[in-house]
């Protein structure tokens, strides 16, 4: 687990890793984002699944049940958002929150992944930005999510296909969206953008954005 604490906007470095996981062209299945829900079960037979989560932030919330992931706390330490990858096709949190959302999407047909983050924390926190390396052919997937707020964009990429979202501007949901792209290579910069609920009473503090991406390719 990796907490992010600080009140300042975050990036995280490109991380590497890499395995084996078949010939077939790198390809998505069962993306799916729900509010008000803590559990989600995807279609079983994709070599990686990736998750995230945003909650209100001003009540306390667990880890996700599977996989390493990295954690958003916002300007007042409580969790507001979270992004787990694991080998299942299932993942849980728990929360005391009121305002919730969940989100997922499997992965199959690569033998590289890598993976970075930008986070911004700070109260109000408006946006958060990710500079990442493709070094091949790759195909992209852009997880995003507003802890606090209910509506965010993207911007920064060209192509990107918005595969799941919920939010509005209208408030009542927390905002996450799930996206994919196919990119070659060079180095981009994605930028989430994100805005509360037009209800009276937001905290500023318990508003946080959290981008991940995810950079697939061979295959």
């Amino acid at each position: 687990m990796k907490k992010i604490i600080g009140t300042a906007l975050l990036c995280f470095a490109l991380i590497g890793c890499s395995s084996n996981l078949g010939r077939e062209p790198t390809s998505l299945s069962g993306v799916t984002v729900q509010a008000l829900q803590t559990s989600l079960t995807l279609p079983p037979g994709s070599s990686t699944y990736i998750y995230g989560m945003a909650t209100g932030g001003e009540f306390g919330s667990s880890d996700f049940s599977q996989g390493p992931y990295q954690q958003l706390l916002d300007a007042d330490g409580i969790p507001a958002a979270a992004l787990a990858v694991t080998a299942s096709n299932s993942n849980s949190f728990s929360t005391d929150a009121a305002f919730y959302t969940i989100g997922g999407v499997g992965v199959s047909g690569f033998t590289n992944m890598a993976e970075s983050f930008g986070s911004n924390n700070s109260p109000g926190a408006p946006s958060a930005s990710d500079t990442f390396t493709v070094s091949r052919q790759s195909l992209v997937v852009v997880v995003a999510m507003a802890g606090g707020q209910s509506f965010l964009t993207l911007s920064g990429v060209p192509g990107l296909q918005l595969d799941g979202q919920v939010g509005n501007q209208n408030g009542g949901v927390i905002a996450m969206v799930i996206a994919h792209v196919s990119l070659s290579p060079g180095t981009y910069t994605i930028t989430e953008n994100s805005f509360p609920s037009p209800a009276p009473g937001q905290d500023p503090n318990h508003m946080a954005d959290l981008i991940g991406v995810f950079v697939f390719s061979g295959g």
